[in-house]
């Protein structure tokens, strides 16, 4: 109200004389007098903004709503104190009026000096429940900006308040529609909620707080969350429990970060204490943090506690303790990591040999805070890798010996059909040996291509092909006046391949160095090998007298080209005679 200002009242009275009378009388008292006849004017007078300080309510109205439904009307647009005036003294009357308001209930025969006193009492009073009130807003504000979630309850775990946290967790629009209701009207499941009665009454029947309960709870879009819940009992002015405050952080984040870790910590401690590997962490000093069970028992020791804070140098020969040290701290200068085979020096024991790899340890920052590795035993490997160098060793040299001894056999029996052929003066058996020890040098050629491979059971056929033309082509006196054009693909092919595709080639090459160029000073032929996707072909052409018509590889009764119509069957493929300036023959067949 202005400094000043005469305070204002709202008389309702539908007695005319009675409403004048009181009228005068509270205008005497200093004050400001609006009358309304009814209960309807009044609640037209409050709702068109009239200044209004207090209202004096007859409960008898007359036709029309009475003092107790005008009250509540007006009560719903404006904040005023309501004193009732009435001639009914039953219990009943005067509860109704209490539930509307609570500033007086004066009876009508009462003195101006009672009512007045009443009024100013009723002043006095609304005064105190406005402070009071703007103190609950500024509580209700503090408590809507923490970040926790607060409620508080009476001795029925009642609801009597909120913060807006805890209203937003639940589904409530505000704070103000929790009133009256308890855990069994929120989005609790039924185990949650008499998990969260049993505390409630567990805290106010003991009259002792419980603190940092780590409980879950689902929210009201039925989102699982952990909380961390602290209950505390309330006590009212005798000091006797009235309550319970209950506050509570969302640390489901946390929890699923701490469970992480913790599964994390479980499956590292499980490989460090199962794992056959050294592992091991240290310091930037060097100095053990933690190790592996398999490596504390590889040093004697019962526990890895025992490793911890020590060194290399109480365990090993200072030779590989000082290694180790200059490793680590290599490591720890460049960041970068190392991986060796060494010898492991023991003091009092047997050395052994072990795969070592060692990193950077860093923080979360990225800084390098020490060293970890992981060592395995590989003794037995390098016993294993011993042995079988000696084997390989032993088979090298006996390979050797097989080479010598096969390549002498094939010489011996390439002289013996030489020698033989000399001595014939038959042609055709003359012919025949010398045919035969063509095809023992192309086996030959093959053989020792083969040996010299890595693997004895493979080639390259650009390695042995071009080598087989040169040697058979070399073979004849006419050779030299021959012009051979050789391409060659290089790709492997298995050993029992390459001998069939190398007697096919003897055969073709020696029949055109014996027929195609008769009676010609020169000639030239064309050695093709190619490979696309997974075929591979063969094109031998010349340009000499070509082949007599009548004779192909199907009608032939001579025993070179049946060979080669063998030979193809049985790499499973297929061969074709082309006669057209000289003779071109082409093999198909799958790698």
């Amino acid at each position: 109200m202005s400094e000043g200002r005469k305070r204002s009242i709202l008389l309702v009275e539908d007695e005319a004389l009675i409403a004048v009378s009181e009228k005068k009388a509270l205008e005497k008292r200093g004050y400001e007098v609006i009358v309304a006849y009814s209960g309807e004017i009044a609640v037209e007078k409050a709702r068109q903004g009239e200044t209004i300080d207090i209202v004096l309510m007859d409960i008898d109205l007359g036709a029309g709503i009475d003092g107790a439904e005008a009250a509540k009307l007006i009560l719903r647009g404006r904040t005023l104190p309501i004193v009732f005036l009435s001639n009914h003294l039953e219990p009943e009357i005067v509860e109704k009026s209490e539930k509307i308001t609570s500033y007086g209930y004066v009876v009508k025969s009462s003195s101006i000096t009672v009512l007045d006193a009443s009024i100013k009492m009723a002043f006095r009073l609304f005064e105190a429940n406005q402070k009071i009130r703007v103190t609950n807003e500024m509580f209700q504000k503090v408590l809507d900006s923490i970040p926790q979630f607060i409620c508080w309850k009476n001795r029925n775990s009642e609801f009597l308040g909120c913060n807006k946290n805890y209203a937003d967790m639940v589904g409530l629009p505000d704070t103000r529609s929790i009133l009256g209701k308890t855990d069994h009207d929120l989005p609790w499941k039924k185990e949650e909620t008499e998990h969260f009665l049993e505390d409630d009454e567990a805290v106010m029947s003991l009259d002792a707080p419980k603190v940092h309960i780590i409980e879950r709870a689902s929210d009201a879009r039925g989102r699982e969350s952990w909380l961390d819940t602290n209950k505390i009992p309330l006590h009212d002015a005798s000091g006797k429990v009235s309550g319970v405050l209950v506050s509570f952080s969302d640390i489901t984040e946390s929890k699923l970060i701490e469970d992480s870790l913790a599964k994390e910590r479980y499956l590292l401690q499980t490989l460090m204490d199962n794992s056959s590997d050294y592992i091991y962490f240290k310091d930037l000093q060097s100095r053990f943090t933690r190790t592996s069970k398999a490596h504390a028992r590889s040093l004697g020791l019962a526990d890895p506690v025992q490793m911890v804070g020590k060194t290399d140098f109480d365990f090993f020969d200072p030779e590989h303790a000082r290694k180790a040290y200059a490793d680590e701290q290599e490591i720890i200068r460049t960041g970068q990591g190392v991986r060796k085979e060494e010898t492991n020096l023991r003091f009092n024991g047997p050395s052994t040999w072990v795969l070592t790899e060692k990193l950077p340890l860093r923080d979360r920052e990225g800084r390098i805070i020490g060293t970890f590795g992981i060592s395995r035993d590989i003794t037995e490997r390098k016993r294993d890798d011993e042995r079988i160098k000696s084997l390989l060793k032993e088979k090298e040299t006996m390979l050797k010996e097989v080479h010598h001894r096969i390549k002498n056999n094939m010489s011996t029996v390439n002289s013996l059909l030489a020698l033989q052929a000399s001595t014939l003066s038959e042609s055709q058996a003359v012919k025949a040996l010398e045919d035969a020890g063509s095809r023992v040098q192309s086996m030959m050629v093959l053989y020792e291509k083969l040996y010299q491979s890595s693997d004895f059971t493979s080639i390259s056929a650009r390695e042995y092909i071009p080598a087989l033309v040169d040697l058979i082509i070399g073979n004849y006196p006419n050779g030299g006046s021959v012009r051979v054009r050789k391409i060659v693909d290089d790709f492997v092919l298995d050993s029992r391949i390459l001998n069939n595709l190398g007697l096919i080639i003897n055969e073709l090459l020696t029949n055109i160095m014996k027929y195609a160029f008769a009676g010609r000073a020169c000639g030239s032929i064309g050695v093709f090998v190619r490979r696309k996707g997974g075929r591979v072909s063969l094109t031998i052409e010349d340009d000499g007298n070509g082949m007599p018509e009548g004779v192909d590889f199907e009608n032939s009764a001579g025993f070179g080209l049946m060979l080669v119509r063998m030979l193809t069957e049985q790499l499973g493929g297929s061969i074709s005679l082309e006669r057209r300036n000289g003779t071109r023959i082409i093999l198909d067949f799958e790698k």
